[in-house]
């Protein structure tokens, strides 16, 4: 169904709200293994976690994101994911923003990529001709999705005036220290990411919390218990045609 921009936001607005009220419905729980959780400052952190059929949400000893404490004994804590769905232009971030705000949405999060270091020349020089494109090539293409440091800022600006956590995924080194620059209180880390152990070892050492994104990784293949201020996200579940 074709809503255009206003009304696509909308209708991903009222779908966070139902998101929020079922979360504390969940019928699954996690538990913590005896070696799991440290203490790291005022961070409660999560390490090892493993499933347990039934029960209410459980999160042993909660996690706290800029003050505030996470836990199964608090309101679900609910993320608006912009990524680059700004599509490049500031305007559209801060609409995105205002409208997760009036959702009741307690943070909202970017992605910051440095295209350079990820992808290889040919990939960043490839031509990428299509509908969907915003440069002639791949590289120019990702290029236009980026933010700046001054349009970050205005984005964190004006995602703080209407009270809400503004935070990004960084997606390599270069990212990560461009975040910290502008003291974003915590980081994402993308499933694709778990095993990338310079990212992971950098980021833990900007001594800021860590979620951790599991997405379709196997269970073996992705371990918190290395990063004291972590969170696992466990995000797969689809929702109305959506995947999470």
């Amino acid at each position: 169904q074709d809503r255009g921009p206003h009304g696509q936001i909308d209708h991903l607005a009222a779908e966070l709200r139902g998101i929020s009220r079922s979360c504390s419905r969940h019928e699954w729980s996690l538990r913590r293994k005896p070696e799991g959780l440290h203490e790291s400052g005022s961070t409660s952190v999560i390490g090892e976690w493993e499933p347990v059929p039934g029960g209410k949400p459980v999160l042993a000893g909660g996690f706290i994101l800029n003050g505030r404490r996470i836990g199964d004994d608090t309101p679900c804590y609910v993320i608006g994911e912009i990524g680059h769905n700004h599509q490049g232009n500031l305007a559209t971030a801060v609409n995105l923003i205002k409208s997760c705000a009036s959702s009741g949405v307690d943070a909202v999060k970017l992605q910051k990529r440095d295209n350079r270091t990820l992808f290889t020349r040919a990939a960043y020089d490839a031509p990428y001709d299509h509908e969907n494109s915003y440069g002639r090539t791949y590289g120019e293409h990702r290029e236009a999705l980026e933010f700046n440091k001054d349009q970050y800022l205005e984005v964190q600006k004006h995602a703080e005036s209407l009270g809400l956590i503004f935070f990004s995924t960084a997606f390599d080194i270069p990212s990560a220290d461009f975040l910290a620059d502008i003291n974003i209180p915590a980081y994402k880390i993308a499933s694709g990411d778990v095993t990338n152990t310079p990212l992971l070892e950098h980021v833990a050492r900007l001594q800021k919390p860590i979620i951790l994104s599991t997405g379709g990784v196997r269970a073996r293949g992705a371990s918190a218990s290395g990063l004291r201020s972590s969170c696992a996200l466990v995000c797969s579940a689809p929702l109305r045609g959506w995947s999470a």
